[in-house]
């Protein structure tokens, strides 16, 4: 009745004997199936279990239990709890298909094998595979790659050793052609008894920002070479970090990595002038670094030498140019070479533009060419469009004006390409003119790479939305902690409130239950003194006092003593965990209350369960390793007497040969010389698919004074027999009404078709689909000509009869595939799925034609149809629905007995 996602729905909530019963066509789950059917067996031999026995009546005294009326008041109990958990069973599976479906991250479900059992939707959006197809399929023929095959061994290796396992590499292969950068995740699923039964992974697309990390790193070892490269020595200072390029090292003369700070590479450049220098920096920062300017250092016997100096602030620091510029006072061409082979665009023009120099990389930047330089500050935009000219003039003529000047502009020339520029303007006096420094800086693709993470941050967010996560970042120096919009939502606050931002340190805290605050607080110390992350769970109180539970983690990031943590809301997880721990345990009870021993052997044929009566008759105690034994039994025979073997024993031939042992009277001769004569059932726990025994159970009952009881028993088996197949058959009978109502519920009574509730499911089912897929999707309404009059002149028997002919004429001439349904009254509908304009006219026309020559017993019948087609304006299937009726009411003015589609009355309008 549930199907495969009903099975994979077991396999998720854990294969424990006592976890979940699900009943599907009146079978329960397949691993507890064993265990009742081994029961009922032992039931069938003995008329031991769930339905008691009592005394041995006399041979004329009719036994309470054996009564019909009493067993089939039994037996009405027994159906009714099992329709109660039947439904029970239903909604908890469509709850957790949707909840599984509906998760952002692309998620499957995977057995130790490595075959898929679910494929969410978001995994079908990555992939482009769709979920039927995965089904019981190998996760390694689903995924094609560079990393896949590992990456599922590794899963399936330590996933299954208990250890989950984050972040695998891989590049997957689609069907399209493309590929994806994707990191795979996983975490084992446990039974309630701790057993991993399968794993859940997850696939998180990092496609862009392996590509944005590669382009940016790219870009930085770009720049790390260009600017080693430059005929400028460079000096970059971050903290205690000192940066300098080859030519800084050239100008002092030095190995590379031979000068550790800034200090003791400048007194190298500036010689005896050092204490000028100095005095130069602070200058130049106080001005923040518009004044560059040009000034002599002495060098050793070398005579005096001119620097330009430019200094520029960073994120983190500065960074310094020493511009080597004595051949400039000696030859003009020095200057030339220096300023031609910049990375840079620079611009050198006199303050009316009159008079430009430009080098080769702000020709690029401008889209100009090497043979039409200009020479005039007018001819810079030529190369570029209207607006960018506009943008770029404004600019240059601001820059004639000021000392200093910095600005980003975005450019874009007459082929459509895009650039964006930082552009940084200095006024200095140079020979004794007014000269203005324009320096050109492309930044296109570290502007992109920050619009990309600042779109990521977004999407992060409104992933924390749907998976109910909270997230919070801040100093733990300052105590000054930054809240996500959805922690403030999981702790009663509005997405928008205004937190304090000196108190929301203490108020992370103070919304703790006070009896987990402290495991809390000495965690997130914790994770403060070593940097080791921390995850616990706990209660929170949120602000309108309601009791949450959540699973809180906090690390902390190596930089400026920042932490970052998260709190996921787990009050649903929680409660549904209390839920099958208060299920096991009343299961637990149930088994306890047996008057039939039983126990259950795990593969290696250790007792991994057992119940008290089982603990009454053979003895069981705990080993160390946490399995069971009997060391009360010394040996074990048969019914004559004779010892057997171990592996003749009905466990371990239902665990090695996969055979089921029906009454098998067996002696159990204990340490202190008694015989205990148990009457034995065992059958093997079978996996449902693939076949593997997954262990055995068995049940015994102690028959030391019932061996001259076998008639009784005998009679017992046979009334047992007539329970299960009276069982069997009110099964039968109840899949046979729950089908019968179905097709009630979903059928016309008069005419046989789908009726208006039904078509309206199909209606929405279908709408949704074509919105998805661009199908074409029409709806005809068609309506009987004058039966109103029809009925009052014939009578309602003969009206009838003409609704069930039009029922049979409407079914046979539709389409396969579309849903012809009767939408009330004289009135009839058709879903016409991948039916355009065209083709649902020419179906609507041949339905009116067969209807008016058919021959009637009584008067001539004929019909008005309206018909829509679904647009991309259509709200929903409701307006599809409006436009046929309002194309039918057309119809019925226009003469009845003709066709008219909804479009014909847009355009007519």
């Amino acid at each position: 009745m549930f199907g495969a996602d009903i099975e994979m729905l077991n396999q998720l909530q854990g294969m424990s004997p006592w976890g979940w019963l699900s009943v599907s066509e009146g079978l329960a789950h397949p691993f507890l199936f064993a265990i009742l059917a081994a029961l009922l067996v032992c039931v069938s031999g003995y008329g031991y279990g769930d339905v008691p026995f009592g005394d041995v009546p006399g041979p004329e005294e009719q036994p309470p239990e054996n009564n019909p009326e009493e067993i089939e008041h039994r037996l009405q109990e027994a159906l009714e709890s099992l329709e109660i958990t039947n439904e029970a069973y239903r909604v908890a599976s469509k709850r957790f298909e949707e909840l599984f479906r509906g998760i952002p991250i692309a998620a499957f479900t995977v057995d130790s094998e490595g075959l898929v059992f679910e494929w969410n939707a978001a995994c079908e959006e990555l992939t482009g595979v769709q979920s039927f197809i995965t089904f019981t399929q190998d996760i390694r023929d689903v995924l094609h790659g560079e990393g896949v095959n590992e990456g599922v061994d590794r899963i399936l290796g330590e996933v299954f050793n208990g250890s989950p396992f984050n972040n695998i590499p891989m590049t997957l292969h689609l069907d399209d052609g493309t590929e994806r950068d994707v990191l795979l995740s996983a975490f084992p699923l446990r039974s309630a008894d701790g057993k991993i039964t399968g794993a859940v992974g997850a696939m998180a697309d990092v496609t862009s920002e392996q590509r944005s990390n590669v382009v940016k790193q790219q870009q930085h070892d770009s720049l790390r070479t260009m600017i080693d490269r430059l005929p400028v020595g460079a000096v970059f200072v971050e903290g205690d970090k000192v940066w300098i390029n080859r030519r800084g090292h050239e100008m002092i003369g030095a190995e590379r990595d031979s000068v550790a700070t800034f200090d003791a590479w400048l007194e190298r450049v500036a010689g005896s002038d050092y204490a000028t220098a100095q005095e130069l920096l602070k200058s130049i920062r106080k001005s923040r670094y518009s004044v560059r300017p040009t000034v002599p250092f002495r060098q050793g016997k070398g005579g005096a030498r001119y620097f330009h100096l430019s200094g520029f602030a960073l994120e983190t620091g500065e960074a310094w140019l020493f511009y080597d510029v004595t051949e400039q006072y000696l030859s003009q061409g020095k200057f030339r070479v220096l300023f031609d082979q910049a990375v840079d665009g620079f611009l050198l023009m006199n303050d009316r533009g009159t008079d430009l120099e430009i080098n080769g990389a702000a020709l690029r930047h401008l889209s100009l060419s090497e043979e039409c330089r200009p020479r005039r500050s007018t001819d810079l935009l030529q190369s570029l469009d209207e607006a960018s000219r506009t943008t770029l003039g404004k600019f240059f003529r601001a820059a004639r004006r000021k000392d200093s000047l910095r600005q980003e502009v975005e450019i874009c020339n007459l082929e459509g390409e895009r650039r964006i520029l930082e552009c940084c303007s200095t006024r200095a006096e140079i020979l004794g003119e007014q000269m203005v420094f324009i320096q050109l800086v492309e930044e296109t693709q570290r502007i992109r790479a920050e619009r990309d993470i600042m779109r990521m941050r977004a999407d992060l967010l409104d992933a924390q939305e749907l998976a109910g996560v909270g997230s919070f970042e801040g100093n733990v120096h300052t105590g000054e902690f930054t809240w996500s919009p959805q922690l403030k939502r999981l702790y009663g606050y509005s997405a928008t409130s205004e937190i304090q931002t000196t108190a929301t340190f203490r108020a992370i805290f103070n919304h703790f239950h006070v009896e987990d605050r402290k495991r809390f607080a000495e965690a997130f110390l914790g994770v403060v003194r070593d940097g080791v992350p921390r995850t616990l769970e706990g209660r929170v109180i949120a602000a309108d006092g309601t009791e949450k539970y959540v699973r809180a983690s906090a690390r902390r990031l190596m930089v400026d003593g920042r932490i970052i943590g998260t709190v996921q809301d787990l009050t649903e997880i929680h409660r549904q965990h209390e839920e099958i721990v208060q299920s096991e345990a009343l299961m637990r009870a149930i088994v306890n209350s047996m008057q039939a021993g039983l126990t259950l052997l795990s593969p290696e044929a250790e007792i991994v369960f057992y119940n008290d009566a089982a603990l009454r008759m053979i003895g069981i105690e705990k080993l160390p390793s946490g399995d069971y034994k009997s060391p009360g039994v010394v040996e074990v025979v048969n019914a004559l007497n004779e010892p057997i073997d171990h592996s003749e024993r009905p466990g371990i031939r239902a665990l090695d040969q996969g055979l089921v042992s029906e009454n098998v009277e067996l002696g159990y001769i204990m340490r202190d010389g008694s015989t205990r004569w148990l009457n034995v059932n065992a059958a093997p726990v079978v996996s449902p698919e693939d076949n593997a025994v997954l262990g055995a159970v068995s049940t015994f009952v102690d028959v030391s004074e019932q061996r001259e009881q076998k008639r009784l028993l005998e009679e017992q088996v046979s009334v047992a027999n007539r329970l299960a197949s009276m069982l069997e058959k009110k099964n039968k009978q109840l899949s046979r009404a729950n089908q019968r109502l179905h097709q009630m519920a979903t059928t016309d009574g008069l005419t046989g078709l789908t009726n208006h509730r039904a078509f309206q499911e199909f209606l929405e089912k279908y709408y949704h689909q074509a919105v998805r897929t661009g199908a074409p999707l029409s709806v005809m309404l068609i309506d009987v000509d004058h039966f109103k009059a029809f009925n009052d002149t014939f009578g309602h028997q003969e009206g009838d009869y003409v609704l069930r002919q039009l029922g049979r004429i409407f079914q046979r001439a539709a389409r396969k595939g579309d849903i012809v349904a009767r939408y009330g009254g004289e009135e009839f509908c058709i879903i016409l799925v991948n039916a355009d304009p065209k083709a649902s006219q020419q179906v609507a026309e041949r339905l009116r034609e067969k209807v008016a020559s058919t021959s009637w017993r009584l008067r001539k019948v004929t019909v008005s149809i309206g018909l829509s087609t679904l647009e991309p304006s259509m709200a929903n299937q409701s307006e599809l629905v409006e436009r046929a009726d309002a194309a039918l009411y057309a119809s019925k003015r226009s003469g009845r007995d003709r066709v008219t589609h909804s479009q014909t009355l847009s355009r007519a309008a």
